[in-house]
């Protein structure tokens, strides 16, 4: 059986007032698998959320989804799984933005 990586994340880095938030995040993602993201206040879960969801662009790095960049096919990977521009919500937390 062959596996497909359907979230492909590599080498980003996103960075607020010159601060690295995130810094070389690299992953893979198969079909079927679910990913948890936990960590303190500050940790970059909810950049981390905005960058996947195509609201926020990384300085450098690239992130697929079903083998197409985020960035330059937004429009085609949103009404496949249902993104939205202002899915996420900054004055909730990762919990309330998933709930």
């Amino acid at each position: 059986m062959t596996t497909s990586n359907n979230l492909i994340v590599r080498e980003v880095s996103h960075y607020y007032n010159n601060k690295a938030v995130l810094k070389n995040i690299s992953f893979e993602l198969e079909s079927s698998r679910m990913l948890c993201l936990s960590g303190r206040n500050g940790s970059g879960k909810s950049t981390l959320l905005r960058l996947l969801s195509g609201v926020e662009i990384a300085e450098s790095g690239q992130i697929e989804f079903l083998g197409k960049s985020i960035i330059s096919n937004f429009e085609d990977l949103k009404s496949e799984v249902g993104l939205n521009e202002v899915g996420l919500y900054s004055h909730l937390s990762v919990k309330e933005n998933l709930e």
